[in-house]
């Protein structure tokens, strides 16, 4: 998929990796639980190697604590699976 030789990449719009945090940016309507400015992690199905990326607010999603960077917050999904 990443050279774009797989038959569904060019349907599919996504990026490798699962994993992720970061800043949210924005925010949909009837979101609860999370804010603009809040420092989330999380696990993105369609891939989170990406400097952005759509999140869906799903229990797998977790506020981060402002003492853990965002590399090790984006290292937790893994070590926890």
């Amino acid at each position: 998929m990443r050279a774009g030789t797989a038959s569904r990449a060019s349907r599919i719009r996504t990026s490798r990796g699962t994993d992720f945090a970061g800043t949210v940016d924005a925010i949909g309507d009837g979101v609860t639980g999370f804010a603009v400015g809040d420092r989330i992690l999380g696990i993105q199905v369609t891939g989170a190697y990406a400097e952005k990326t759509l999140v869906a607010g799903f229990p797998r999603d977790a506020h981060i604590r402002r003492e853990v960077s965002f590399e090790e917050a984006a290292s937790c999904p893994v070590d926890a699976a």
